[in-house]
């Protein structure tokens, strides 16, 4: 029987959706971005028109279209030889209405555009209120790397506050959130040893890795942390041993 492999299925590194469903987001234009910077190839069939990277420009363009269209030529309504004061007069009201449909599309057009920039503003807003919870969330959380010695020869490493790094993203827009699950993966293959993903007091999820690779972890989380542009993350170290001997 033949394996059916898993449908590969891409998220945005900006708002963890996928990609169809950004717009639907406060950060749709950071989204855009980051979609337009590390998928070139999904990008035109999402964003067909360009999006709001190409927004300003397609505003203008459809706006010279549509004044163009809406102009209206006196000769092309009344025609070239008009005789008689009753068919002047009808042709009059002819022009006139059509003045007025052409002031109602452009006061439609007007109407259109300020309430865009209102949506606009509203938007900005938000993702700015977003970011000031985001920095607050990062410079208020901390990583915990313990050394916990299980006999006089043998320890392990437990690392603890690595659920922030699953629901934050950094200050670049390249990076994607990272999973523990991954995590724990990374660290089982980069030191060839045995690893765990546990739960804690707290009901949150805590790395368990066997043998003394403390200094490692500990270089490796830095690394990490740069990587993803969450540098303000502090990094408290413990040494189980030490606690004792105190």
């Amino acid at each position: 029987m033949t394996d059916i492999e898993p449908k590969s299925i891409l998220y945005c590194g900006i708002c963890s959706w996928p990609p169809e469903f950004c717009e639907f987001g406060i950060t749709k234009k950071k989204c855009q971005t980051w979609l337009n910077e590390n998928h070139p190839d999904k990008y035109p069939s999402i964003y067909p028109t360009g999006g709001d990277l190409s927004s300003s420009s397609t505003t203008t363009n459809e706006l010279d279209k549509d004044t163009k269209s809406n102009t209206i030529d006196k000769k092309d309504i009344i025609g070239e030889n008009n005789d008689g004061k009753d068919e002047n007069n009808n042709n009059n009201d002819i022009v006139t209405k059509k003045l007025l449909e052409q002031g109602v599309s452009e006061l439609s057009i007007a109407k259109e555009e300020k309430l865009q920039k209102e949506l606009n503003k509203r938007a900005a807003k938000e993702e700015l209120k977003l970011e000031r919870k985001q920095l607050e969330k990062i410079s208020n959380s901390k990583i915990i790397i313990k050394k916990i010695s299980r006999n006089k020869k043998k320890s392990i490493v437990s690392i603890s506050g690595l659920e922030i790094l699953e629901t934050t993203t950094g200050t670049t827009t390249s990076n994607n959130k990272v999973s523990i699950k991954s995590l724990q993966k990374k660290f089982s293959s980069k030191f060839a040893t045995g690893t765990s993903v546990v739960k804690n007091a707290e009901n949150k999820s805590d790395i368990l890795i066997q043998g003394d690779v403390f200094e490692e972890v500990h270089q490796f989380i830095i690394n990490l942390l740069q990587e993803q542009g969450l540098n303000d993350i502090k990094i408290e170290l413990t040494d189980d041993k030490l606690k004792k001997k105190k």
